[in-house]
């Protein structure tokens, strides 16, 4: 259970170091093991690799593939992380036009009202000479 557990491991780690660019450095024949990777069973293939190539390069594949796995994990969470911010920020935004547009509507509402008191207040604020010029009343 334990070595096919490697086995597993080791298939999911080679399939990553295929599709990775290095690969070629590594690895002179890539078509002899992209063959033995597509086999009927994968974990097959992972052990005929296993076998032909060297432990300390089969060792230098998993490290650089399991290097190349968090480095993808790092760029991800940072990639994730500032997406957050933006969406959060993004949300502030929103929360502060949405009240600034319900101050616009009040004041709106309010508007007519305002008016009205205003036209009904100017009049008795001014002296009555000023008031009877603009309106062009005549004193009687």
């Amino acid at each position: 259970l334990l070595v096919a557990g490697l086995c597993r491991r080791l298939y999911l780690c080679l399939c990553l170091w295929i599709l990775s660019s290095r690969v070629g450095r590594v690895c002179r024949n890539m078509d002899q093991i992209q063959s033995m990777l597509v086999g009927k069973n994968g974990a097959e293939g992972a052990e005929k690799i296993l076998e032909s190539l060297p432990i300390e390069e089969v060792q230098r594949m998993l490290k650089d593939s399991n290097r190349n796995v968090q480095t993808k994990q790092t760029e991800l969470q940072l990639m994730v992380g500032s997406r957050y911010h933006e969406i959060i920020d993004s949300a502030d935004s929103i929360v502060e036009m949405k009240e600034e547009v319900q101050q616009v509507v009040e004041l709106l509402i309010a508007f007519p009202k305002d008016y009205k008191g205003l036209v009904e207040n100017v009049p008795k604020a001014l002296p009555e000479e000023k008031v009877r010029e603009a309106t062009g009343e005549r004193r009687g």
